[in-house]
C-alpha cells in the first residue's frame, strides 16, 4: 500500500509540472492552447499575387527615382535647304546621309526624360543656281557637323494606351514590353567641312569641280526639333527608333558670293531618323 501511494504521488507530480511548464511556455507565446472542441481556425487566404511588370523593370538603376541611360544611336539625316537663294526658287533638293553618336538620358520616375545626343551628321543639299545672266548650273553642298540635340521625353505604356481601345484591347497585353515617348527640344551644331561640288552647266571651273567654302559657313547654327519614338525592351537593354522634324532658326550659312556661283543666306529642315540601344547605369 505505501508503494501504490508512492506511485500516486509521483504521477500527480510530474503531471502539476508538465502542466505548469505548458503555461509558462503559452504565457510566451511559444506554444498556443486551445480548448478541446475548438474550431480550427481557417487557413490564411492565398496572398494576392503582384501585378505584372510594366514596361519599365523595378530591378537595377530603375528602382530608383532617378535613371541614367547612356548608349549609341546611328541613323539618317533627310534633309535640306529651308531658306534659299535669291535668283532660284529650286534650291530645295532634299538628300540622305548619315548621322550617328552617343545618347545619354536622365529619366525621372520613368516617365519624364531629359535627352541628350552627342554626334556626328552629314548633310548635303541640291542647288540649281542662276546668278547671272548667261550662267546656269548645278552644285551639291556638302556638309559635316558635329551636333548636339537636346530633348524633353515623355514616355508611356503602349499596353496602357491600348487597353483603352475597345477593339484593340485583345492585343493590348502583347505590347507590355513596348513604350513609346513623345519629344520636343533643340539642337545646335558646328561644321567641320565644307565643300561645293558643281554638277554641270557652265558654272565653275571644270578642271575643277570642287570648291572648299567651310569659310561661308556660321561656326554655330541650330533650331527647334519634335518627333516620337518606340522603345522594345530586350532585358537590360532598350532598342529604340525614332524620328523628329528639324527646323533650323540660325543661319547655318553665310551668303556664298563667288565669280560663277552666288547664294543667298541658307538655314535647313529635314527629318531625324534614329535607332540604337540604351541601358541604365546609375540609378539615384
Amino acid at each position: 500500500m505505501r508503494l501504490l501511494r508512492k506511485i500516486t504521488f509521483l504521477r500527480g507530480f510530474v503531471i502539476v509540472i508538465t502542466f505548469g511548464a505548458l503555461g509558462a511556455l503559452s504565457a510566451q507565446g511559444k506554444i498556443k492552447l486551445k480548448r478541446p472542441g475548438a474550431a480550427t481556425p481557417a487557413a490564411s487566404a492565398t496572398a494576392a499575387p503582384e501585378p505584372e511588370g510594366e514596361y519599365s523593370t523595378s530591378r537595377g538603376p530603375e528602382s530608383r527615382k532617378r535613371t541614367l541611360y547612356l548608349g549609341p544611336y546611328l541613323g539618317f539625316n533627310v534633309g535640306g535647304v529651308a531658306q534659299g537663294f535669291q535668283s532660284s526658287p529650286n534650291a530645295d533638293g532634299w538628300d540622305i546621309r548619315a548621322t550617328l553618336g552617343l545618347r545619354s538620358e536622365l529619366y525621372f520616375k520613368r516617365i519624364y526624360g531629359i535627352v541628350l545626343d552627342l554626334g556626328y551628321e552629314q548633310s548635303e543639299a541640291f542647288l540649281t543656281e542662276l546668278p547671272l545672266a548667261n550662267y546656269a548650273g548645278q552644285a551639291k553642298l556638302r556638309t559635316d557637323f558635329i551636333v548636339m540635340r537636346s530633348m524633353f521625353s515623355y514616355r508611356y505604356s503602349l499596353a496602357k494606351v491600348f487597353s483603352k481601345i475597345k477593339f484593340m484591347r485583345p492585343i493590348a497585353s502583347s505590347l507590355k514590353t513596348f513604350a513609346g515617348n513623345l519629344q520636343a527640344g533643340f539642337f545646335a551644331k558646328t561644321p567641320l567641312s565644307a565643300q561645293l561640288e558643281m554638277l554641270g552647266g557652265n558654272v565653275g571651273d571644270p578642271n575643277d569641280p570642287l570648291y572648299d567654302v567651310k569659310s561661308f559657313t556660321r561656326p554655330v547654327s541650330g533650331g527647334l526639333m519634335a518627333g516620337l519614338g518606340f522603345e522594345l525592351r530586350l532585358g537590360e537593354w532598350i532598342f529604340f527608333f525614332e524620328g523628329q522634324y528639324y527646323r533650323g532658326l540660325l543661319d547655318s550659312y553665310k551668303p556664298i558670293e563667288s565669280r560663277y556661283f552666288i547664294t543667298d543666306k541658307m538655314t535647313e529642315h529635314g527629318i531625324y531618323f534614329s535607332s540604337g540601344f540604351k541601358t541604365g547605369i546609375y540609378g539615384f
